[in-house]
């Protein structure tokens, strides 16, 4: 296709072993977070991958969710 440009989307998917890394939790948690539907994940051939920029927008709602449960959504 003409004019049409990926820059590697590769480098924008996560193993389970970096969300985990980065949330603090074990590689099992994530795994079944991901199994669960619990963060938007997705299977490549036999291997969980998650897009980064759908990581950060997950991550930015449960740290809304939090703030909504400990105020009740007066902040």
């Amino acid at each position: 296709m003409k004019g049409f440009s990926v820059a590697n989307p590769l480098n924008t998917l996560l193993k389970p072993a970096d969300v985990a890394q980065r949330l603090n939790v074990s590689h099992g948690t994530v795994l079944r977070f991901c199994r669960t539907g619990q963060i938007p994940a997705f299977r490549l051939g036999a291997q969980w991958r998650i897009d980064a920029s759908d990581f950060q927008t997950w991550l930015a709602g449960q740290k809304n969710d939090s703030y909504q449960q400990l105020f009740g959504g007066q902040f």
